[in-house]
């Protein structure tokens, strides 16, 4: 075996135990909450924001740009990828009516920890965000605002 084929033999058997590793520390936190074959459904939803700019992507998918009025939502759904490195990002920009962005603020949406924490259980995983003037929030099971609603983070 030339050494080439030596160092990738190692960096794969690395990975591997790498990712044997994240997968059994995730199953601590809920065993019953996260798989390779999940499916999620994310929502977003404008709770009170008067118009609302939305552009979600991952590294394989760019949802584009979506217009959100209060009450007003848009989902996607997906399911995690082999290496468990899903990851969606968002930028959220508020809008006056004459163009100028008035706040914005970039969060993941979903990664491996809030699939397995914050997403619901079943076979179709839900993950709600509500977008408020105060900042956001995450639920798993969309109940009305504040119950099980969490702050993650302000504008």
């Amino acid at each position: 075996m030339s050494f080439t084929a030596k160092h990738s033999f190692f960096i794969i058997i690395l990975n591997l135990l790498i990712l044997t590793w994240g997968v059994h520390s995730l199953s601590k936190v809920d065993r019953n909450k996260f798989g390779i074959l999940d499916k999620y459904d994310v929502y977003i939803t404008d709770a009170d924001v008067d118009n609302l700019m939305v552009h979600c992507k991952s590294n394989d998918d760019d949802l584009g740009d979506r217009e959100l009025g209060p009450n007003q939502y848009f989902d996607w759904r997906f399911r995690m990828d082999f290496l468990f490195t899903t990851n969606f990002n968002c930028s959220f920009r508020s809008m006056a009516f004459d163009g100028r962005e008035l706040k914005s603020k970039s969060l993941v949406v979903f990664d491996t920890y809030i699939g397995a924490i914050n997403c619901g259980p079943g076979d179709l995983k839900h993950c709600y965000w509500l977008v408020r003037n105060d900042g956001f929030y995450i639920s798993k099971d969309n109940k009305p605002f504040p119950d099980g609603w969490e702050l993650k983070r302000k504008w």
